[in-house]
């Protein structure tokens, strides 16, 4: 009898939309899409499109039908329509929150005790850091020791409240903290230019 530990995955059909095998008037048509569709439902060109509603989300215009991502809750996608009020977002059926899905299509990831990065305000993890050897751990101010509250990166068990000593690249800062168990988060922020 083996006791080697064995891992179940999911192996997820990758979606191509029919709308990307086919050139496209973007001068004079838009794609129209449904609230959680991942495809688009259809388009609207010509005469037709003049006479949609539009809406104005951060600053942009859109026309019923095309997906806009308010910047005041970064988890949800809307669908514009006619009677759309950027101030209702929270109870308008055509918004809807993202589905990351990361613990289906990143489990490798996500149980291998790495910890998914958020760039900035992002709602979905953009990347994933792994743990490094030279990985410096700075404790927070609680003494917990239950395992159902602490976060597990690499081989390092952190409590709410510890966090990595931060990372600076060329490019990127990485701040990474154990604030939601069991999974350590990391923000990646990009620097500022001189």
């Amino acid at each position: 009898m083996s006791t080697q530990s064995v891992t179940s995955t999911f192996r997820c059909t990758h979606v191509d939309c029919a709308e990307f095998f086919h050139r496209f008037d973007y001068d004079n048509c838009i794609r129209t899409y449904k609230p959680n569709g991942c495809c688009s439902a259809g388009q609207v060109c010509g005469e037709d499109k003049k006479k949609l509603a539009k809406c104005t989300v951060n600053g942009d215009d859109y026309l019923a039908g095309q997906r806009m991502n308010p910047n005041s809750n970064k988890c949800l996608t809307c669908i514009c329509h006619e009677g759309f009020n950027v101030a209702n977002i929270g109870s308008d059926p055509y918004c809807y929150e993202a589905t990351c899905g990361f613990e289906l299509f990143y489990a490798k990831q996500a149980y291998g005790g790495a910890a998914p990065v958020y760039y900035e305000d992002r709602c979905c993890p953009w990347e994933w850091r792994m743990p490094k050897d030279s990985d410096k751990l700075i404790k927070g101010s609680s003494k917990n020791t239950d395992k159902q509250l602490q976060c597990q990166y690499g081989r390092l068990a952190m409590n709410v409240g510890d966090r990595l000593e931060t990372e600076v690249t060329d490019q990127y800062t990485y701040e990474c903290s154990c604030q939601i168990p069991p999974l350590a988060q990391c923000v990646m922020t990009k620097l500022q230019k001189e």
